[in-house]
């Protein structure tokens, strides 16, 4: 999975991060990196929640006991900054 985090600068300082390919996966800070930050566990959270609903949903159709599962979440992150509008 590869995700492009976008950021830009609000006229009073603060930063917006957001991955546009994750509907809603936006965040502000202070400052760039504690945007950047913020928006990342937002995105790492989203997936999670995707993938944990997809599972449960895999094992109802197959009528198999739910059993734990392990998985590995492997996404690039990378950045880019919004022109000026």
């Amino acid at each position: 999975m590869e995700y492009q985090i976008e950021f830009e600068q609000e006229d009073d300082g603060r930063w917006i991060a957001d991955i546009p390919t994750l509907p809603g996966v936006m965040a502000y800070g202070a400052s760039k990196a504690e945007a950047e930050s913020k928006v990342e566990a937002m995105a790492l959270r989203v997936i999670a929640d995707r993938i944990e609903r997809e599972n449960t949903t895999m094992a109802r159709v197959h009528s198999q006991p739910e059993r734990p599962m392990r998985c590995i979440i492997r996404a690039t992150i990378s950045h880019t900054e919004k022109s000026d509008r």
